[in-house]
């Protein structure tokens, strides 16, 4: 079972649709002070969303920095660094693309997890050299 501690940032953004199936997703901004889910893999990582807004305007909660629970694609193991995939969920990181949070629980795919955001959130591109290494 998914425990979750104390986050160390979040704030509030205005949904730009309906996210109420979208609670610990990744979400990222779509536009003035809004976010939304990612529309390609690897987009650029806000944070991941922790309540379920049912329409555009509503408020969402989101984790920018810190320990969350997420949605993950694929078996991740702890340690595992993780890129944003187009559907929102979390898929361990290979060559070509940006590390944006670390597992630190394994997790099967299609379970929420936990991760944490921000500790590779410079986007750091990762090839087939460094894979694994950052």
């Amino acid at each position: 079972m998914s425990t979750q501690s104390v986050v160390v940032l979040d704030e509030s953004f205005n949904a730009g649709g309906d996210l109420s199936a979208a609670q610990y997703h990744g979400v990222v901004v779509s536009a003035n002070n809004a976010c939304n889910l990612p529309t390609a893999a690897n987009d650029i990582l806000l944070g991941v969303l922790q309540n379920k807004p049912a329409a555009a305007g509503r408020q969402a909660r989101v984790v920018l920095f810190g320990r969350t629970k997420a949605f993950l694609s694929g078996t991740v193991t702890a340690g595992d660094h993780l890129y944003l995939a187009a559907s929102g969920w979390f898929v361990k990181v290979t060559s070509g693309y940006r590390a944006c949070g670390q597992c630190i629980k394994n997790a099967n795919s299609g379970y929420v997890g936990e991760i944490i955001v921000g500790v590779q959130n410079a986007n750091i591109a990762v090839n087939s050299v460094a894979a694994g290494q950052i």
